[in-house]
């Protein structure tokens, strides 16, 4: 036979040399697969911690709120344009002059904001437990909230060269508005849209489970504190979840984080004059243990840990297990 002989070594060489280079490529590609699967993970593990501190700052939120409408955000609303006459101030959840349960205003009435007259339903312990509503509570970043200051420490620098050089003039109010270039009503009314790249949402529900003791919900995700669908639908809010409905709340129901506790609310404050401020540091000083007096603008001492007057919270447990009514 004429013609030139194959070189059966070139060719297996060439082989060998393409199964090696597959093999390479074939691991190079897993463990890219591997590095991006893991850094998927790192990241979902990090949203989820992110998810459960903002769900505690929730819990404050709500302990907040509740001490709060202890005694305050009773008022009607105001008419269209004009301001309140009266505000209406109430004294507890458990009044602090009869020991009924509350909020009650000055005369003794029910306080409430719906109707005149009368509580809320979910304050109300006459509505039966299966009855009486939650309290619902969404929270979000605005864009610029009203009577927004600026960011700014040093409004009034002290000069350190000229004839002003280390006087420590005030030449400019502190705080400043955020935008000196605002109208007083922009700065009244801020802005109150949505702030999309700073928003983690989150919500916080209570539900009043006895005179001073209260179910608080805290939750990140996008269900917006309504409990189940058929909550949603009573409260007339499908239209939170277009393009989805009832799936779509499920999918978000699924992935959001829900802490729940039982906490009771307390009238007990500190006295004014209880200027204990620094026992928890070294060294004991002795006037540390000084009741100041009460009238503490004669004094140099600040009451920085003054417990607030609109009560305190007697204790916080944690709910392992989702209660019957919440």
């Amino acid at each position: 036979m004429n013609g030139v002989p194959m070189n059966k070594t070139n060719t297996c060489r060439r082989g060998t040399i393409l199964i090696i280079v597959a093999g390479i490529s074939a691991l190079l590609a897993a463990m890219a697969l591997t590095f991006l699967v893991r850094m998927r993970s790192d990241v979902q593990e990090s949203l989820n911690t992110v998810h459960e501190a903002q769900a505690h700052i929730m819990m404050v939120a709500a302990c907040n709120f509740v001490m709060e409408s202890s005694r305050l955000g009773w008022s009607p609303k105001p008419p269209s344009g004009g301001l309140l006459t009266v505000r209406r101030e109430a004294f507890g959840w458990i009044d602090v002059r009869t020991g009924k349960p509350g909020p009650l205003d000055e005369s003794g009435n029910k306080l409430g904001v719906e109707t005149a007259g009368a509580w809320d339903k979910w304050v109300d312990l006459n509505v039966p437990d299966s009855e009486r509503p939650a309290k619902r509570c969404p929270m979000y970043v605005m864009m610029r909230p009203p009577y927004a200051v600026s960011p700014r420490v040093s409004v009034n620098p002290i000069a350190t060269t000229g004839p002003e050089m280390f006087m420590p003039y005030v030449a400019k109010a502190d705080p400043q508005k955020y935008d000196n270039l605002m109208t007083p009503a922009l700065y009244i009314s801020g802005d109150k849209r949505i702030d999309t790249a700073r928003q983690i949402p989150s919500w916080f529900r209570v539900w009043r489970a006895g005179p001073a003791s209260f179910v608080i919900t805290c939750g990140v995700g996008d269900t917006q504190g309504f409990r189940n669908w058929d909550e949603v639908e009573r409260a007339g809010q499908q239209d939170l979840f277009v393009g989805g409905g009832k799936s779509l709340f499920a999918v978000y129901q699924s992935q959001e984080i829900r802490l729940q506790y039982l906490i009771e609310w307390s009238a007990h404050v500190a006295s004014s004059d209880y200027a204990l401020l620094e026992n928890e540091f070294e060294p004991k000083k002795a006037g540390s243990y000084i009741h100041r007096p009460i009238n503490l603008s004669q004094d140099d001492r600040s009451q920085g840990k003054q417990v607030n007057p609109v009560g305190t919270i007697s204790f916080i447990q944690r709910l392992i297990n989702e209660p019957t009514h919440w």
